[in-house]
């Protein structure tokens, strides 16, 4: 009776194992991904580029969209290794000559950080935050791109906003230290960088309590007004939809930023740079850089 119970069994699972196998070993194959990374052309772009650059040669593929031949450049120059896919998102919201007279405006608003901010904020990321949902619509309606998955840099404007739409799933770079208002996740205890002055350890109990209501007001107010359908048209990147449940990746050292506690999905991964591609100080900041006392900040 037990022979006539085990055989059987005994013949199904020699019949199923080598199925099974079969589906193992093809489930073990990797599939090469499709990456998209997409970052306005200035110096955020950079980091986003060298990733892209480390994913291609772990045999994905990596589609930068970026705007105008400063971006096919920069793409070009941080991946020499394994080159990456360009796609434009068109000419320059802002023109290399206008740029330079931006910059040169802004030189005068060095020791007025809100100034600088503003100016800089209006003149240089405003058009290119109006120009950089379009064409990322169009690349996925049309299948120029097919992504996986994507990496946006900030800013990054309504980019967050496309992808959602289109059942992209995205990570964001953060080409700086992690500080509010903007990254949701920052310590509210942190000062924002361009409304306080001094240093953090100098603050008295009011400001720090100043600080602290600051950001929790900013905060709350943020979700609200997402929560009634406000779109951030001004500044995209403030939406906290954009932010909930995505990697950051925070392009600095723990040591270097604020400390602070902070959930899995923030993650300093350092700064993302070629020590052999740095352009060397030119020889006055060199000298001035040389003549600040050792041990001074």
């Amino acid at each position: 009776v037990t022979w006539t119970i085990l055989l059987p069994l005994l013949c199904l699972v020699l019949v199923a194992v080598p199925t099974t196998a079969r589906e193992v070993e093809d489930s073990e194959i990797p599939r090469a991904l499709e990456f998209a990374l997409v970052g306005i052309p200035l110096s955020p772009l950079h980091s986003v580029v060298a990733i892209g650059q480390e994913l291609c040669l772990r045999g994905h593929n990596v589609t930068v969209l970026s705007f105008g031949e400063r971006g096919r450049q920069k793409t070009q120059k941080y991946s020499p290794v394994c080159p990456l896919r360009y796609l434009s998102m068109g000419p320059l919201p802002v023109s290399d000559e206008e740029e330079q007279d931006i910059m040169r405006g802004l030189e005068n608003l060095t020791n007025d950080t809100v100034s600088f901010m503003k100016a800089a904020a209006s003149n240089i990321f405003a058009p290119y935050f109006s120009a950089l949902r379009a064409p990322v619509e169009e690349a996925l309606a049309t299948g120029a791109i097919k992504p996986d998955f994507a990496l946006v840099s900030l800013p990054a404007g309504a980019v967050g906003s496309a992808l959602k739409q289109h059942g992209v799933d995205f990570a964001i770079n953060m080409p700086t230290i992690l500080v509010p208002p903007v990254v949701p996740y920052a310590a509210t205890y942190i000062p924002i960088p361009f409304l306080f002055h001094g240093s953090l350890f100098d603050m008295t109990i009011l400001q720090r309590v100043a600080v602290i209501c600051g950001n929790i007001a900013l905060h709350v107010s943020r979700h609200v007004a997402a929560a009634v359908g406000f779109e951030f048209t001004a500044f995209p990147d403030l939406n906290p939809a954009i932010w909930m449940g995505r990697l950051i990746l925070i392009n600095s050292i723990p040591g270097f930023d604020y400390p602070q506690a902070l959930p899995p999905l923030v993650q300093y991964i350092g700064p993302v740079l070629e020590l052999g591609k740095m352009e060397p100080f030119e020889a006055e900041i060199e000298a001035w850089i040389d003549a600040v006392p050792m041990g001074t900040p």
